[in-house]
């Protein structure tokens, strides 16, 4: 009898440290020290320069270096799968995962992006 409790505090030490290590790796993959290279050189457009900026700052911890995904969804190709406005409404309400980001960024900080964004086709 005394052997099945350890047994039964064994299997929940273990289960415990499983999802605590599972959560620190999951949370590590949004970090802020995420990756944040894009292969896009911003030249002399203030539009690309902005949103580069602000993908590394607000959205590369999530979804990678190059647009590549991570923890959210590759983007590389976001413009041929969604509209303009559904890739603003994503960015400012959130959904599926993604949080919203309209506390975060302004109307015109989120219009750059999503400029930028459906132009990934």
């Amino acid at each position: 009898m005394n052997k099945n409790k350890r047994h039964l505090r064994g299997s929940r030490w273990v289960r415990s440290t499983a999802v605590f290590l599972l959560t620190g790796m999951i949370l590590a993959g949004c970090s802020q020290d995420a990756d944040p290279e894009t292969k896009e050189e911003p030249g002399s457009d203030p539009l690309v320069r902005t949103a580069l900026t602000l993908y590394k700052q607000q959205c590369a911890s999530c979804h990678g270096g190059g647009l590549k995904g991570r923890v959210g969804p590759n983007l590389r190709r976001i413009g041929a799968r969604m509209s303009q406005e559904e890739i603003a409404a994503k960015i400012t309400d959130g959904g599926g995962g993604m949080p919203a980001f309209k506390q975060e960024l302004s109307t015109d900080e989120i219009g750059m992006l999503t400029e930028w964004l459906a132009a990934k086709r």
